[in-house]
C-alpha cells in the first residue's frame, strides 16, 4: 500500500510517510449495552500493536462537525490532538496530520 492510501471499512490502515512509522489501523468498536449494540461510529487507532487514540461520530458536536478525533498516547497532553471534522475520512486524516506533526 502507497503512503497515504486509504482503505475504508472494518479495518481501516493508513499508510504515513516516516520511516519508523509503517501504518496506522483504524479499527472499528463496537460499542454494547444491556439492550444490544448502539454505535458502529466509534475506532480505536492503533500504531502497530500500541493503541494511539480514537475518532467517534459525536451527537452532541457541533453539528457541521460531528466527526470527534483524539490522540491519547501523548503525554502530556496538547490541546491540539483533538479537534472535529465533517467526515470520517477528514477526521482520519486530520489524526494522521496531528500525529506526524
Amino acid at each position: 500500500m502507497s503512503a497515504g492510501h486509504v482503505i475504508f471499512g472494518e479495518n481501516s490502515k493508513l499508510g504515513v510517510s516516516r520511516e519508523y512509522k509503517e501504518m496506522l489501523t483504524f479499527k472499528r468498536t463496537y460499542i454494547s449495552s444491556d439492550t444490544g449494540p448502539w454505535s458502529m461510529n466509534k475506532y480505536n487507532v492503533f500504531e502497530s500493536d500500541q493503541h494511539i487514540g480514537g475518532i467517534m461520530l459525536d451527537p452532541q458536536g457541533p453539528r457541521d462537525q460531528q466527526w470527534f478525533w483524539t490522540i491519547t498516547a501523548r503525554v502530556p497532553k496538547n490541546p491540539a490532538d483533538r479537534g472535529n471534522a465533517a467526515t470520517r475520512e477528514q477526521a482520519m486524516e486530520d489524526f494522521k496530520r496531528q500525529w506526524l506533526s
